[in-house]
């Protein structure tokens, strides 16, 4: 699959020959808030998203949040509680998770950079998501990997979670569910059973 390394050499080059400069991002996170996305991309249009599954990613607290965020957040309860959310490939078709797909304007790239330091774009195959989803056509679109170590003593940070989960509860009760079930802590536990 093809993937770019943070700060994303060629992106650029490479939306405006296949994708006529937008990017097409599956967005599994913070990104789901409408409210959190425009912070730093004003042309953010959550209207335009589409909720989707991922196929053969998993979805963990395993991003150590940048001072920046964690200013922005406020401080965690302990040090450990610094965790934002990435994915990982694993191929299998059995791990999906559920997130939204966007087109990317070429002009919200740069605070799109900025916000996600460190994180690799890498293409991944989106479904539509639903259980009334029939369509079993699968599409291309962009997912922010996280490839450094994952420490099993990170846990989310709660203002970081509370974010992501209001957004996933923006697309109803059964998708923030989803979030939930497919989402898991670096140390190998459902965040269902964190929050339980």
């Amino acid at each position: 699959m093809l993937s770019f390394d943070y700060p994303w050499a060629g992106l650029e080059d490479h939306l405006a020959a296949h994708h006529n400069g937008r990017l097409p991002l599956f967005a599994y996170g913070s990104l789901l808030n409408a409210a959190s996305a425009v912070r730093t991309m004003p042309g953010w249009r959550g209207e335009e998203c589409r909720p989707a599954n991922a196929v053969g990613l998993v979805r963990v607290f395993n991003y150590p949040l940048t001072p920046d965020a964690i200013e922005r957040y406020g401080p965690g309860p302990t040090p450990q509680h610094v965790a934002a959310l990435g994915v990982r490939a694993t191929g299998l078709p059995t791990d999906r998770v559920n997130g939204l797909v966007y087109s990317l304007a070429a002009e919200d790239l740069k605070g799109f950079r900025q916000r996600e330091t460190g994180y690799r774009l890498a293409e991944v195959s989106i479904t539509p998501w639903g259980e009334g989803a029939s369509d079993n056509s699968s599409s291309k679109a962009f997912a922010l990997e996280y490839l450094g170590p994952d420490d099993p003593q990170l846990l989310p940070h709660p203002e970081y979670l509370v974010v992501c989960r209001k957004g996933a509860a923006s697309f109803g009760e059964s998708f923030r569910d989803d979030f939930d079930r497919t989402t898991f802590l670096a140390d190998g536990r459902r965040l269902i059973d964190y929050l339980s």
